[in-house]
């Protein structure tokens, strides 16, 4: 029977098909945690802007100095709609960019509220102090923030 050479630290196993040992490969690099951050507890506010704003005071945002690589978000958000028959919108953005993983949710009656969440990979992230921050807008009326909800925010390489 043949044997299996012993690996090294940071190597797998590996199958090489049908009939032929297996050998020890290096582990494919990516998905390791680098850093971790959040930002939980949302203030309470209101909106009545049809374009994106930053939702009430900072909470809503992460700084984080990356080592260059991909940032992983997660954003939670309970929105309170004050008027029947109306849309919402959640979304995030970094350093100022264009909104993504954007949430929507109508209401058929007023002071109904609905979760928003969603989750986004930023993509080759410079090595630099980044901001990532959930914005939010309304296609009419106002709607309001509770103070439930967060971000999240995983660099990983």
């Amino acid at each position: 029977a043949a044997t299996v050479a012993a690996g090294s630290a940071n190597q797998i196993l590996t199958s090489n098909g049908a009939g032929a040992a297996p050998t020890f490969q290096a582990a494919a690099g990516g998905g390791i945690v680098q850093q971790s951050i959040e930002n939980l507890g949302l203030a309470v506010g209101t909106t009545t802007s049809t374009t994106y704003v930053d939702i009430p005071s900072s909470d809503g945002q992460v700084t984080i100095t990356t080592t260059g690589g991909d940032l992983l978000v997660w954003y939670t958000a309970y929105v309170r709609s004050d008027t029947d028959n109306q849309y919402s919108y959640v979304a995030i953005e970094i350093d100022g960019g264009s909104e993504v993983a954007e949430s929507r949710i109508r209401t058929a009656d007023a002071n109904v509220s609905g979760t928003y969440t969603s989750y986004h990979r930023f993509t080759s992230v410079s090595e630099a102090e980044h901001v990532v921050a959930m914005r939010w807008r309304v296609a009419g009326n106002t709607s309001t923030m509770e103070a439930y909800g967060g971000i999240i925010v995983q660099e990983v390489d």
